[in-house]
């Protein structure tokens, strides 16, 4: 193709017919596709690299889904009739700290963290948001391998959170301002057992489409427009405008800053133009405005709901050169609703804690589910992990080099060097667990998992 944007993989799905799509990519372009996706299975080949011992003295279980059940044993809140998650495209956690908070690009998360339950010790899966989405809907920790291109149609994902939901009564959509042919997102979403799933294919008709699909605002007002207020529903929903080229006409919408000047003096000299322009910054405040908006009219709609806020990764720059380990790492997680108090946690977690969350949250007692993770509400929590990071309430790890770890405290920010990592068992337990399901399936055998490759922790 020619002109200012080429032709990618996702735009083969910009109609909702599945015969039509089919014709958008030529043949050059799918064996491409497929080359990809036949690299990344095969870096599920070969030996466990999480472990040197054998399954069998690793994990106490004949089977993966034995170690990952989990029965619930309290009720929390009433059941709501709906759950929103919102995934918000490259949306970090440094805007929502006090020492940022007078740029006022985050005001209305702010404003839902300070009246609900609020998480800033929290990691996302790792770098992408398809591994973040892969991770928070299948419950799956991120092993470096993209689920989304292997996902195994002849074996169900028993830790989804579409099929754990269904089982709960709630129907269950998935909706993303994007194109549903984006890595695949919609075969994965339908393994996983969504019921429906919704992309900019369904909402462009109505509204103005960009780069990436329709804008933040515009995918909000559709989930409006289609969950009905009478209906129980799990509603993940992906955003993303907060994303390059930025197109978004931030100013039109009531963005108050032009420059740098404009900005409140005493936090006016954190920004490096250099490094961020104040329109890039603007699309944060944008990402929050629409939810600001969207919150507006849901809280209308639906008052006894549930809603779940988090960030799918660090968005890749910072407002200037020197962000420390933690601005540059860590993601929001947010609950909100009816009966759900106002209350600053410090309880390390991570993506693969948001299922048990939920699931503590609104499912009767006894009900049994599976899940990886663990419940942020659990009074033993001690730690949340991801692909090469690894929190707990005082303390983050991140992986700088094979045998050498970078170790931030949370209430200094002073930062050193490791050559031991003081959670290598925990780290090692849960991620061989989770290659071992993805790469072997649910059984354990005696075979020997002798690792041979190099690990992030």
């Amino acid at each position: 193709t020619f002109g200012k944007n080429i032709l990618r993989i996702w735009n083969s799905a910009v109609t909702t017919d599945l015969f039509l799509n089919k014709a958008v990519l030529n043949p050059f372009k799918s064996l491409e596709v497929a080359y990809k996706d036949y690299k990344e299975s095969y870096k599920l080949e070969g030996e466990n690299p999480y472990t040197e011992k054998e399954t069998t003295q690793l994990f106490p279980c004949k089977q993966v889904h034995e170690c990952i059940m989990k029965e619930t044993d309290n009720i929390y809140i009433n059941k709501p009739k709906q759950i929103f998650l919102v995934i918000m495209e490259s949306y970090d956690a440094w805007s929502l700290l006090d020492k940022y908070r007078p740029l006022h690009v985050s005001d209305n998360l702010c404003r839902i963290a300070d009246q609900g339950i609020s998480f800033m010790n929290f990691l996302p899966a790792h770098n992408s948001t398809i591994f973040a989405y892969s991770t928070i809907v299948s419950g799956v920790p991120h092993i470096g391998v993209n689920l989304s291109q292997i996902n195994k149609k002849e074996e169900q994902c028993i830790s989804s959170i579409y099929e754990q939901f269904k089982k709960l009564g709630y129907q269950t959509n998935f909706f993303y301002g994007g194109y549903l042919s984006w890595q695949k997102i919609d075969d994965f979403s339908n393994y996983l057992g969504c019921d429906n799933a919704y992309s900019a294919a369904n909402m462009e008709q109505s509204f103005k489409e960009g780069c990436w699909g329709v804008q933040d605002e515009d995918l909000f007002n559709y989930v409006l427009d289609v969950i009905s207020a009478d209906e129980y529903s799990l509603n993940v929903i992906l955003t993303g405008s907060f994303h390059p080229p930025f197109s978004v006409d931030v100013n039109s919408k009531g963005y108050p800053y032009h420059t740098k000047k404009d900005l409140p003096e005493e936090v006016r000299t954190f920004l490096d133009e250099d490094i961020m322009s104040i329109y890039e910054l603007g699309h944060r405040w944008y990402g929050d405005y629409a939810i600001g908006q969207f919150m507006e009219g849901a809280e209308k709609k639906y008052p006894d709901a549930l809603y779940a806020f988090t960030g799918d990764h660090y968005a890749r720059n910072f407002i200037n050169s020197s962000p420390n380990l933690y601005e540059r790492s860590a993601v929001p997680f947010i609950l909100y609703g009816k009966n759900i108090p106002a209350q600053k946690l410090n309880t390390p977690g991570s993506h693969i804690d948001i299922i048990p969350t939920l699931v503590e949250l609104v499912a009767p007692q006894g009900f049994k589910y599976y899940s990886f993770g663990t419940s942020m509400f659990a009074k033993d929590k001690y730690y949340g992990l991801s692909y090469d990071k690894f929190i707990t309430s005082t303390n983050l790890y991140h992986t700088i080099e094979r045998n050498s770890l970078l170790k931030h405290e949370l209430n200094t920010e002073q930062e050193k060097m490791l050559s031991l990592f003081p959670y290598k068992e925990e780290f090692q337990q849960t991620m061989g667990i989770a290659w071992h399901y993805v790469a072997k399936g649910n059984e354990f055998t005696t075979t020997s998992v002798k690792s041979r490759k190099s690990t992030p922790l």
